[in-house]
């Protein structure tokens, strides 16, 4: 499950996420769109155990050229507390069913496709 901005900071940065939304969805990922204000916290817990927060992306810029951090904690206090505030944020949030996805219309296939590849040279 993940739960990422309906509206960033770069419009074209919304059409290269959702260029990925099919392929997700196809493997059962469920998609969450905050419908909030932008949400740029990078966020993660695993087996509520392992937490990340921070603000590094997951792409060679952040990794290599930008002045990005994340923190790691271990713990499930910490964990829980994370989760919580996940469960808070879907509320805030729509989800996207697979069913709606495919009957997008034509120009947003475009749009999503072609921003999904400039973004990859940027």
């Amino acid at each position: 499950m993940i739960l990422v901005p309906k509206r960033s900071d770069v419009r074209i940065i919304d059409y290269a996420t959702r260029a990925l939304y099919s392929r997700l969805l196809k493997w059962g990922v469920r998609i969450f769109e905050w419908e909030g204000p932008v949400l740029h916290a990078k966020t993660a817990v695993v087996d509520g155990r392992w937490s990340t927060i921070g603000s590094s992306n997951i792409d060679q810029l952040s990794f290599f050229y930008n002045l990005e951090v994340n923190v790691v904690v271990l713990g499930a206090t910490f964990g829980d507390k994370m989760e919580g505030m996940f469960w808070d944020d879907l509320k805030s949030s729509r989800e996207i069913r697979a069913t709606e996805w495919t009957r997008r219309n034509w120009l947003q296939r475009l749009l999503e496709n072609t921003f999904y590849y400039i973004v990859g040279w940027i």
